[in-house]
């Protein structure tokens, strides 16, 4: 093998791994624009729709926001799915959301229906291990 052809060989070869590697980084990165996204559409619905903590603003919320979802996305897919539900309800169906919610464990899934209610059981279950009665 000629010393050009080998040369060619080896760059399509790295360039054959580095691809991989290359699209990873997409992913991560279109994984980070989807947090972000999550935590623009909750945190101002929480203050818009009047359920945020008292000692909470929306600049805290908007800046802890990321770094708490991304930790819970890592420990359940679910959870996530849950906020990116949450992110695109309005007010009253927040309200709905928020009164399902109140229900106890285990009942979440006869109720009435209510807005991401999929995504609740979905969590419920995914991550907390509830069987429905």
């Amino acid at each position: 093998m000629s010393s050009s052809s080998r040369s060619g060989l080896v760059l399509a070869f790295t360039v054959g791994l580095a691809l991989p590697l290359l699209a990873g980084c997409t992913d991560r990165a279109q994984g980070e624009d989807e947090v972000v996204e999550a935590c623009k559409n909750t945190c101002p619905l929480q203050f818009e729709c009047g359920f945020a903590d008292e000692d909470n603003t929306l600049e805290k919320c908007l800046e802890g926001c990321p770094d708490f979802l991304r930790a819970q996305r890592k420990e359940c897919e679910a959870y996530f799915d849950l906020k990116v539900c949450l992110g695109q309800v309005s007010c009253q169906e927040y309200s709905q959301y928020q009164e399902a919610l109140d229900r106890p464990i285990g009942t979440f899934s006869d109720a009435p229906e209510y807005p991401c209610q999929a995504e609740v059981v979905a969590q419920a279950r995914q991550c907390y291990g509830v069987e429905d009665p």
